[in-house]
């Protein structure tokens, strides 16, 4: 059976779970093995990728990459999901004549290396069980801050209560715990209204094929649209290899590499260098190797 392997990059609409985009990509391609990496809630839209069959053993590298969100957020309001999927919990009114300025002054607060708190709706565990189901039982508990990275979070439009922000981040940020946080910088309360990823590692929007567009290409379209391993991989560092390192890589074998700075790395075959053999991971000391395809 033909077994094509590669990333599919969608544009998940919203309304749907990031799993429903699954089930239409395995209905309309025949491939029974895939994956997608960096869960999109339901309310949010925008870039999903789809890995399949021996590229689903990308995905942890893929769910590592930066990501893009552009975010509106609702001030004055507050939820119990911190996203307009949940129930109202709390209104305040906003800070008087509050000003573009005053929003970027908040916002720098959380830029940087930071402790932010998931929302209780999540699938975060706490003590073993899964956050939202102690939510849902209405139980009281706390969610325990953890460090996440934010590159940069740029105010776009003001038309308040509505704030439209352009997030850049890393893995496991929260956005709506941004939006929530927000709001009591101000001094009321914030929830995410809307939101769309504008990109994964490499892969934006214009990259991007929506569930309708995949339905009238058609299987053999579908698979057009695959972006092989190694150029899925392009945010990795490339490593050099000549004919032999590379059969021996992909036959598992170590080998001496000499000092290899930190870092994850693609190894190409020697001969097709659009083919990926291994993905090698360095820290500094010691080096393990990752195959992918044996030559």
């Amino acid at each position: 059976m033909f077994q094509p392997s590669g990333v599919l990059v969608v544009d998940k609409p919203s309304g749907i779970s990031s799993f429903d985009v699954i089930r239409r990509v395995r209905r309309l391609s025949g491939q029974r093995k895939l994956g997608h990496a960096g869960t999109l809630d339901p309310m949010a839209s925008g870039v999903l990728l789809v890995m399949m069959n021996k590229a689903t053993r990308l995905t942890p590298y893929l769910t590592d990459g930066r990501k893009r969100y552009r975010a509106e957020v609702l001030l004055g309001v507050q939820t119990d999901s911190d996203d307009a999927m949940g129930e109202v919990t709390n209104q305040a009114d906003l800070p008087p004549q509050l000003s573009r300025e005053q929003l970027v002054d908040a916002l720098t607060a959380f830029v940087g290396r930071v402790q932010q708190v998931p929302p209780q709706v999540s699938a975060l565990h706490v003590d073993g069980v899964r956050a939202y189901k102690l939510a849902r039982r209405g139980e009281e508990f706390e969610m325990p801050a953890r460090e996440v990275e934010i590159e940069s979070i740029d105010v776009l439009n003001v038309a308040l209560p509505k704030v439209e922000l352009d997030v850049r981040c890393g893995k496991g940020t929260y956005i709506r715990s941004i939006a929530r946080d927000l709001g009591r910088a101000l001094g009321t309360f914030g929830h995410l209204s809307a939101l769309r990823r504008t990109q994964v590692g490499p892969f934006d929007l214009s990259l991007a094929t929506s569930l309708e567009q995949l339905e009238a290409l058609g299987m053999n379209g579908l698979f057009e649209h695959l972006v092989p391993p190694y150029e899925a991989l392009s945010d990795l560092l490339p490593l050099d290899l000549d004919a032999e390192a590379c059969r021996r890589v992909s036959m598992g074998q170590n080998l001496f590499l000499g000092p290899l700075p930190q870092g994850v790395y693609r190894v190409a075959d020697a001969e097709n260098k659009k083919e990926l053999v291994a993905i090698v991971l360095s820290d500094g000391v010691t080096v393990q190797t990752k195959v992918f395809t044996a030559i």
